[in-house]
């Protein structure tokens, strides 16, 4: 007989569901299940895409502005990993909040890598000061 993860533990799940919803500006959290590695950047949405692809730029992920538009943008790369040349593709979700916060989602297709994730992450943290002087 199956069983759901409702019915043995219903309270797992209302937690994990409202993990993504509950991030305030600062908050990363990385989703194990499907790789997706969620952060709130307390700067604006304009300066949250120069800096993710600046950062992709500086990683060598050849970065490609695949949408834009006045609330969302999504930035695709590429990179090889392990011994053996194999290409995985990188997605940046971009996303603008209210009070002029910005949602970050990357997730790695065909692969979970939470540090190679947070180095990106960081590249992106550590270029957002540096556009906010320059802008």
């Amino acid at each position: 007989m199956k069983r759901s993860l409702w019915t043995l533990c219903p309270s797992l799940v209302v937690l994990c569901a409202g993990c993504r919803a509950s991030l305030k500006i600062g908050d990363t959290h990385y989703a194990p299940v499907d790789g997706m590695l969620i952060s709130v950047e307390s700067a604006p949405y304009d300066e949250v895409v120069k800096a993710s692809f600046e950062a992709m730029q500086r990683l060598e992920l050849r970065p490609d502005q695949r949408e834009r538009d006045e609330f969302r943008t999504i930035i695709v790369g590429e990179s090889n990993f392990g011994r053996f040349p194999q290409t995985h593709e990188i997605r940046v979700w971009i996303k603008r909040q209210a009070e002029g916060s910005t949602e970050l989602k990357m997730r790695i297709l065909g692969r979970r890598d939470e540090g190679r994730l947070r180095a990106i992450l960081a590249e992106v943290q550590k270029l957002l000061p540096k556009l906010a002087q320059a802008g």
